[in-house]
């Protein structure tokens, strides 16, 4: 059994495109979860919310599927900046939705939210689990 930490990247393959998408934490998990509500005793999601949020906390990178970089329409490298809170900015964010991938995304994110495993079960999403960019933080060994 593999186990992907907060800090690894996990390329994700949509249409052109080769996202990095970091596995979610505990914290973020719990944010993502105040976008259901419950209603009426049912449960009621704000999926707009949702999927910005997923794709906010998510996304570590993007590169065209053969590692070149993604340019503006100048031709200058398209770069996402990341905010103080390390999440995406709303301009990075409004870049990412403006890409014809961005539903595949924003799905595979919502998975993280549940299962890694299940993102391969996604239409036109390629998961590289073999590839995976792991995290240069050293396990420590629990005492017992």
């Amino acid at each position: 059994m593999r186990i992907y930490l907060p800090s690894d990247r996990i390329p994700v393959l949509i249409g052109d495109f080769k996202f990095l998408i970091a596995p979610l934490t505990q914290a973020q998990r719990l944010e993502l979860a105040e976008s259901v509500k419950m209603v009426a005793g049912a449960e009621v999601k704000d999926y707009p919310a949702l999927m910005r949020k997923a794709v906010r906390m998510c996304l570590k990178g993007v590169e065209g599927i053969d590692g070149t970089a993604i340019q503006g329409a100048r031709g200058e490298p398209l770069e996402l900046m990341a905010g103080p809170d390390g999440y995406l900015t709303d301009e990075a964010l409004e870049i990412i939705f403006s890409l014809q991938e961005s539903d595949k995304l924003s799905s595979a994110c919502i998975m993280l939210y549940q299962k890694i495993k299940e993102l391969d079960d996604l239409p036109g999403v390629k998961v590289d689990l073999e590839n995976v960019v792991k995290s240069e933080k050293k396990a420590v060994a629990l005492e017992s």
